[in-house]
C-alpha cells in the first residue's frame, strides 16, 4: 500500500487550525462572559435611580394663619425619610420611583407679633411658648428623567401637633375646645437633584387642606442615600 505523504500533511494541518480556533473560542468565552440586562441594571451608581432609603435634613419656611387671622411665616426645620419600595423589592436601577415619605417638621410660633424665629414679639397674647409639629404620612410616585434629576408628588395626610392649639387657625368648631393634635390631608412635589455619589439635594412644597387657613410648607433638603 503506497501512502501519499502530501496528502497526509494536509490533513495533519486541517486538524491543527480546527484545534487552534476551537482553542481560541474557548478562551474567550471564559474571558468575557455573557452579561444579562438585570446584571447591568443591577449595577449601582449612588445616583437618583439607585435610591433606596434617603434620609433628608430639611429648613425652609412654614406660612400659616395666626391666631389673630392674619397670615405669616416661621422657619421650619426637620427630618424626612424616603422609602423606595420599587428598589427594594427588586434590586434593579428604576427610572420610576414608588414608595413612602414621611418624617417630622418642627417650628417655633410664638407669639402672633412674632418674627420669622417666633422671637422678639411687639405685643404679648401668652403665645410665646406655641411649637407646631407636622409628621407626614405621604405615598410618594415619580420618575427620574436621568441619573441626576427626578420629579415626583407625593400626598396623603399630615399629623399636626400645636403646643398651644390657639396659635394656629385649622377652622374648628368656634363652640369646641381646639385639640392638640390633628389629622389633615395633604398633597406636594419633590424635585430631587443629584450632586454626588449617594448625596442629593431636594425641594419639597407641601399644603395641608384645612377648613381654616391652609398651611405650607416649603423646605430645601439635604439627602444622603442609606440603601
Amino acid at each position: 500500500m503506497q501512502i501519499n505523504l502530501s496528502h497526509m500533511a494536509k490533513i495533519k494541518t486541517i486538524f491543527m487550525i480546527s484545534a487552534l480556533v476551537a482553542g481560541g473560542q474557548a478562551w474567550g468565552e471564559d474571558e468575557v462572559p455573557s452579561v444579562s440586562t438585570a446584571q447591568i441594571k443591577t449595577g449601582s451608581k449612588g445616583l437618583l435611580k439607585d435610591e433606596m432609603l434617603a434620609v433628608r435634613p430639611l429648613a425652609g419656611a412654614l406660612a400659616y394663619q395666626d391666631s389673630k387671622g392674619a397670615n405669616t411665616s416661621r422657619l421650619a426645620v426637620g427630618l424626612a425619610f424616603d422609602l423606595n419600595l420599587s428598589r427594594s423589592i427588586t434590586h434593579l436601577s428604576n427610572e420610576w420611583y414608588s414608595g413612602i415619605s414621611t418624617g417630622v417638621i418642627i417650628s417655633h410660633l410664638g407669639d402672633p407679633s412674632s418674627n420669622f424665629f417666633g422671637a422678639d414679639a411687639t405685643s404679648q397674647a401668652n403665645e410665646s411658648s406655641a411649637n407646631m409639629m407636622i409628621i407626614p404620612m405621604n405615598l410618594k410616585l415619580g420618575y427620574a428623567f436621568s441619573d441626576y434629576y427626578r420629579l415626583a408628588i407625593h400626598g396623603g395626610a399630615n399629623f399636626l401637633h400645636r403646643s398651644n392649639p390657639q396659635s394656629l387657625n385649622l377652622g374648628e368648631d368656634p363652640g369646641s375646645a381646639p385639640a392638640t393634635w390633628n389629622l389633615r390631608p395633604n398633597f406636594g412635589v419633590d424635585l430631587n437633584i443629584a450632586v454626588g455619589r449617594n448625596v442629593s439635594i431636594s425641594l419639597r412644597p407641601d399644603w395641608t387642606i384645612t377648613t381654616g387657613g391652609n398651611l405650607f410648607t416649603g423646605t430645601l433638603g439635604f439627602g444622603f442615600f442609606l440603601g
